[in-house]
């Protein structure tokens, strides 16, 4: 099986946020935590993942990285299902919406 999304980045209240380019994702099979797959987001925010096998599996972004540029999202994970039967429609494409953490903002405007 395989997944396909997006990564976006915004401010608050932005109307127009900017892709993900460079942001990792964390994949791995909720009965298999220590197992996780790195995925790399393309130029344009976008990422693809095949050769996935049937079950469940949660995705979410990297939280190292997303501390470190000082992002958070509201869904810290997405589960989904590979069923394995290639007459199934593939669910709808994956999108995080990362934004700039408004508390480190509001922390370095006051040193």
């Amino acid at each position: 099986g395989w997944i396909e999304g997006e990564v976006v980045i915004g401010k608050p209240f932005e109307k127009t946020p900017f892709a993900g380019a460079g942001i990792k994702l964390r994949l791995w099979r909720p009965e298999s935590p220590e197992e996780v797959r790195i995925i790399p987001t393309f130029r344009d925010g976008t990422f693809y993942v095949d050769e996935l096998l049937p079950g469940m599996y949660r995705i979410k972004p990297d939280e190292n990285q997303m501390e470190a540029l000082h992002l958070v999202t509201s869904n810290p994970w997405i589960e989904f299902e590979i069923t394995g039967n290639p007459e199934d429609p593939m669910s709808d494409p994956i999108r995080f919406h990362l934004r700039e953490d408004s508390s480190f903002e509001s922390s370095s405007q006051n040193d």
